[in-house]
């Protein structure tokens, strides 16, 4: 069982689908960002990455709400695009993840729509078009997907957060873009966003659940057969919008952060590997923070927090010292009401970049870290 001691430590520092590790010397470097702004559809307001045209570069897929489709930006790995391309989705999608469902070696995209409790499956063929279209039901209000193997079948495999009904819905995959099986699991109250991670260290993917309505996180164990074997439920913040999972204090245990919109702060939640919180820690943000990410920003081989800010159109970067403690706290400009952020080193210097959506703008940011 998952136990909580009073460990819990605030630190209100003035100035995060997954930890990402830059390739780095032992000293930090100082942060500095050059920032692009590039034009996708209307109302932003999720991102991922992942090689849709195989050329080695790190592209962008970006749900649009306003107008129901998702814009594929293809980068060049030298601090541009090189073409763009928009496809439909089902009604108002909130949620973007990226996996290769049908086994080709094409990423492709699945896509949770809000409006008509479906998620779209958008095959890729490698030169940035879509060669099939499918649409799966899920639970009320689908907020939040990610993408792994949870029956160890080799395939991919879908989760859900539904909103709606205080549920997520798992969709397993044959490889084939078919489903062939679904089950759905009770979560907190309004779940808004999903992660992975192997929380117990068994080598089977666990879900984390940020549940917006009761201002908690649910961990759902996994077992490798489509099953959950316990779950638990632990405080954050107010009205937590986002989490990630990284390994924040380097003990080898997978750690949760949230983003919590209601009191502008990060909860960061300490494992130990055997379905224990040991500890939990607390650090200021911007206003109404959206989304979190895990990544070693400033190149000093220890994870650190960005952060999009919604009300007041900044990244916040917060700097950890390996123990689980943030040692500096910087804020970066971004477009207008910043809803989604994603880390990766998008143009080969070895450097972790931001891609940032902006929902009133219908822009993205992305910053290329120039940290010297």
């Amino acid at each position: 069982m998952f136990s909580l001691f009073n460990l819990e430590k605030s630190f209100f520092i003035q100035n995060v689908g997954s930890y990402q590790r830059s390739q780095h010397g032992p000293t930090p470097c100082q942060l500095a960002f050059v920032s692009q702004l590039l034009s996708v559809g209307s109302r932003p307001i999720s991102v991922a990455v992942g090689d849709f045209n195989l050329d080695r570069n790190p592209d962008a897929v970006v749900a649009n709400s306003g107008d129901n489709t998702v814009t594929v930006l293809l980068g060049n790995g030298i601090n541009d695009t090189i073409r763009q391309g928009s496809f439909p989705t089902g009604a108002n999608p909130q949620s973007v993840a990226v996996g290769d469902f049908n086994l080709d070696g094409n990423p492709d995209v699945v896509v949770a729509n809000s409006g008509d409790n479906t998620v779209t499956v958008l095959l890729g063929n490698s030169a940035n078009n879509t060669i099939l279209q499918g649409s799966f039901p899920t639970g009320a209000n689908p907020q939040s997907v990610a993408v792994a193997d949870f029956n160890l079948d080799g395939n991919p495999d879908v989760v859900v957060a539904n909103w709606g009904d205080n549920t997520v819905t798992v969709l397993l995959g044959d490889g084939i873009n078919n489903t062939i099986g679904q089950r759905s699991f009770p979560t907190g109250a309004n779940p808004q966003s999903v992660a992975i991670g192997d929380f117990n260290l068994d080598r089977n993917p666990d879900v984390v659940v940020a549940n917006s309505g009761d201002n908690t996180v649910t961990v759902l164990l996994g077992n490798g057969v489509n099953d959950t074997i316990w779950q638990g439920s632990f405080p954050t913040g107010t009205n937590p919008q986002s989490v990630a999972v990284g390994d924040f204090n380097l003990d080898g245990n997978p750690d949760v952060v949230v983003a919590n919109s209601g009191d502008n702060t990060v909860t960061v939640l300490f494992g130990d590997g055997v379905n224990n919180i040991i500890g939990q820690a607390s650090f200021l943000t911007g206003t109404n923070p959206r989304s979190v990410a895990i990544g070693d920003i400033n190149f000093d081989g220890k994870p650190d927090v960005v952060v999009a800010n919604l009300g007041d159109n900044t990244v916040t970067v917060l700097l950890g010292d390996g123990q689980g403690n943030v040692i500096s706290y910087q804020t970066f400009p971004a477009g207008g009401s910043p809803s989604s952020i994603a880390v990766y080193d998008l143009n080969g210097d070895s450097r972790l970049d931001l891609v940032v959506t902006n929902y009133n703008q219908s822009t993205i940011s992305i910053l290329f870290n120039t940290c010297q």
